[in-house]
């Protein structure tokens, strides 16, 4: 029998784990490969909600690499990175990989991947070619195609911009979005699932799903406001309001939603849904703020997005994605919108109901050079 091919995959955020967890459950279960599991980020901060421990019952073999990604301010998300990168490297040596899987463009990867290339290890790279103009993620991403030898792309269009960006015949591969499977396949058809998972009664709700835009023009007060005041406007409405990502600006954007969350009826904020995310998202009336989970995974759910603001300027929209700018009248008018007009789902850029079983032949094929 051939040696086994060991893939190391990096994961930093509750959201990146749930999108790679239908290719970490098809890694472990091929006999074609060896799994290794390395958790950081704010999987391992208590106020991100420790959620190590729910990969952990998961993958139990995992290794921990503690960064202490517990503050926004840059100049500590500078430390966490040096720490992130030199565990990695460690975890990296022990095990030694013939590829290292990572995930979209989280600006920590660049501390994963300079640990990779100093180690010799190749890179594979999954959600390349994409453009979200309102954050530093551009830039992030399209770095980490520069540095990976094989591209996991969700489109034919996002291969041609890899291409464009030095990718090379035979090292890049349509896979589709691994996240549209993970919802498809996380997603309960009961209602009372996703009551329970919010605490919500059984009312119409909405998820506020609202992160920092790192490059654009809109302050998180824009943000904040733009969501705060439209809503006032459906004061009947249940709201569930996720914690942002660990951006720059996301701990000061936290302190306003969970203020506004607890002083609001019928609303909850949560530091994360887990694996109850598709089923809270796929029973709301809409998801409102401007996460990719908005663009990617909401449509496939059959749930209208109201995407705000600049931070997912660039990525092809489903015809159930209405972006506005981040102004109260815009955002009520569109909320209005997915509460009372018939919403299409006849353009999906986003497939991915194979995405696993496909990135696990890129995988198998790859061919080492050097």
């Amino acid at each position: 029998m051939a040696e086994r091919r060991r893939v190391a995959v990096v994961s930093t955020t509750r959201a990146e784990f749930h999108i790679l967890e239908p290719l970490l459950n098809a890694l472990e279960a091929d006999p074609r490969f060896s799994l290794q599991l390395i958790v950081s980020g704010t999987h391992l901060s208590q106020r991100h909600g420790l959620t190590v421990k729910a990969v952990r019952e998961r993958f139990p073999e995992l290794v921990e690499v503690d960064a202490q990604f517990d503050s926004s301010d840059p100049t500590a998300l500078v430390r966490s990175c040096g720490l992130l990168a030199a565990g990695v490297a460690d975890q990296l040596r022990r095990n030694y990989a013939d590829v290292l899987v990572v995930l979209g463009d989280r600006f920590e990867l660049l501390s994963v991947a300079q640990s990779a290339i100093l180690l010799g290890i190749p890179i594979a790279h999954l959600h390349g070619g994409e453009t979200t103009a309102g954050a530093i993620d551009d830039l992030v991403r399209n770095a980490l195609t520069q540095l990976a030898s094989l591209h996991l792309v969700a489109t034919e269009e996002f291969a041609q911009r890899v291409f464009a960006l030095g990718g090379e015949l035979g090292s890049v591969y349509v896979v589709g979005a691994l996240g549209v499977e993970a919802a498809l396949n996380n997603r309960s058809d009961s209602r009372s699932d996703a009551l329970r998972a919010t605490g919500l009664a059984d009312h119409p709700y909405v998820v506020v799903a609202l992160h920092p835009e790192t490059r654009g023009s809109n302050t998180i007060h824009d943000l904040f406001e733009s969501v705060r005041g439209a809503l006032e406007h459906f004061p009947d409405l249940g709201v569930v309001v996720t914690r942002p990502n660990a951006d720059v600006g996301g701990d000061d954007l936290t302190e306003l939603l969970k203020r506004w969350a607890s002083g609001r009826p019928r609303a909850c904020f949560v530091d994360s849904l887990g694996d109850d995310f598709a089923t809270v998202v796929s029973h709301a009336e809409a998801i409102i703020g401007n996460s990719s989970s908005g663009v990617i995974e909401a449509p496939a759910l059959r749930t209208p997005t109201v995407n705000i603001g600049e931070r997912q300027r660039g990525r092809p929209c489903a015809s159930s994605v209405m972006t506005v700018a981040a102004e109260v009248d815009a955002v009520s008018a569109a909320i209005e919108a997915a509460l009372t007009v018939p919403i299409s789902y006849n353009r999906i850029p986003y497939r991915g109901e194979q995405a696993a079983k496909d990135t696990l032949e890129a995988l198998a094929s790859f061919q080492r050079r050097g």
